[in-house]
């Protein structure tokens, strides 16, 4: 692929991903305008508690089913491929449901902030967490079989349209938007993808497999699913921790208004890195697989040409219209502007070094990104204490952007020596093939 090609096809990524984020940013506009700080911050808790929650009850299913399940079809082994389908989604079902009720049951006699009414609950156990997991895990899937396109296209646009539909529809015949009524929207919208995304898996799936009788290899694949699971959950805490923490905190909930405008924001340059990581993911693979260190040298180039001037006209726009951009979503928000600043810095660096974490895994050094991220993830949740309860928005942009920032730095120079230990153990291939 020529880096013409390459370019155009992470304009193309970075486009779909602004949709989606144009998408989410006004609909975050108008419930913040609508709710208040202090309703969006609700709103924004009881989304990131149900995120956190969901991310764990897939047990890291949905990332290794990118590897097994796309090993098994490849290798025609249906029987596997059918019994590892089964087995993912009745153990994300039932874990999904029984993580519900130990977070009621919690919540019922703790005396903390996040204290369920009944329609918390009835979300919990009966639509919310499984619809959220089984989303989570068949966008996956369904991009382990070869259909990652129309996958996404339910998580990145059908997701939000629905939520946005139905939030209008309820503002509209309600005449006003309540935090719990917005938050049965957001429930409501999960469903409606998970709905959708069902019957792409029955037509998306090879006839064979669903023919096939079933084999199971359970604690192999839990197993291996166990590294997957606790990154996933890691880098999750990283995005929805601050708010939950700031929810603990600061009971009234503007501090939480103000951290969950703010994030938002800051989350644009977030998407120029999940969106293009699935473009160069694949070629970092190869060219490590070559031992192809010159490749990989010129592919770090050609990604930092447009990233690095992207991100830095992001920086430049965060810091003179920051003040502006966070003022649309009502009165008092502009008070985010300092946590805003903080939390681009960090996100920018994150961006930067993206693809460090990805070189490191295929390299077989999983377990490298894994310890470090743990240790980030605990640095975020240690710095959330000290700095989120005195300083509320502002110091839990500190936290995250903190931890955000060593991690990708400790982990692009463990990148960095460990090619640089490979070049000098072996020659470098003289005849590898040109881009």
């Amino acid at each position: 692929m020529s880096n013409s090609a390459d370019n155009r096809a992470a304009f193309q990524l970075c486009l779909l991903a602004a949709v989606n984020y144009l998408l989410f940013y006004g609909l975050g506009v108008f419930l913040a305008r609508t709710l208040g700080i202090k309703g969006f911050g609700q709103y924004n808790a009881v989304v990131a508690t149900f995120t956190l929650l969901s991310s764990v009850a897939t047990l890291g299913l949905e990332k290794f089913s990118l590897r097994a399940f796309s090993s098994y079809i490849s290798q025609k082994n249906w029987s596997y491929a059918r019994g590892f389908a089964r087995f993912s989604v009745r153990t994300i079902l039932v874990v999904s449901v029984a993580i519900a009720i130990v977070y009621v049951m919690a919540n019922w006699w703790a005396t903390i902030a996040l204290r369920p009414n009944p329609w918390m609950v009835v979300a919990l156990l009966v639509v919310f967490i499984p619809s959220m997991s089984m989303v989570l895990f068949l966008v996956e899937l369904l991009s382990a079989n070869g259909s990652a396109i129309p996958a996404t296209l339910v998580y990145r646009l059908l997701l939000p349209l629905g939520l946005i539909g139905f939030v209008g529809a309820t503002y509209y015949l309600a005449g006003g938007l309540t935090t719990r009524n917005a938050v049965i929207c957001y429930g409501a919208a999960w469903v409606l993808s998970f709905l959708v995304i069902i019957r792409l898996v029955r037509r998306s799936i090879p006839d064979v497999i669903w023919k096939a009788g079933d084999k199971y290899m359970p604690r192999h694949w839990l197993r291996r699913a166990l590294p997957f699971f606790l990154q996933s959950f890691m880098m999750t805490q990283f995005a929805n921790l601050g708010i939950i923490a700031l929810k603990l905190l600061h009971p009234d909930d503007f501090e939480v208004g103000l951290y969950a405008a703010s994030i938002q924001v800051a989350s644009l340059a977030v998407l120029m890195a999940t969106s293009t990581g699935r473009l160069y993911a694949p070629r970092i693979s190869i060219y490590l697989d070559r031992r192809d260190w010159n490749g990989l040298k010129r592919l770090k180039r050609q990604r930092h040409a447009w990233v690095i001037p992207a991100v830095m006209a992001y920086l430049v726009t965060i810091l003179l219209f920051g003040k502006r951009i966070l003022g649309l979503y009502g009165p008092g928000f502009e008070h985010g502007y300092p946590a805003l600043c903080i939390l681009a810095a960090g996100v920018a660096v994150a961006v930067i070094f993206a693809m460090a974490p990805h070189g490191l895994q295929f390299a077989g050094k999983a377990s490298w990104v894994l310890g470090v991220i743990t240790v980030a993830g605990f640095l975020n949740m240690g710095l959330l204490m000290i700095f989120g309860g005195r300083f509320g928005a502002t110091g839990a942009a500190v936290a995250y952007s903190t931890s955000l920032f060593a991690m990708y730095v400790a982990l692009y120079i463990m990148a960095k020596l460990w090619i640089r230990n490979q070049e000098e153990s072996m020659p470098q291939n003289l005849a590898s093939p040109e881009d």
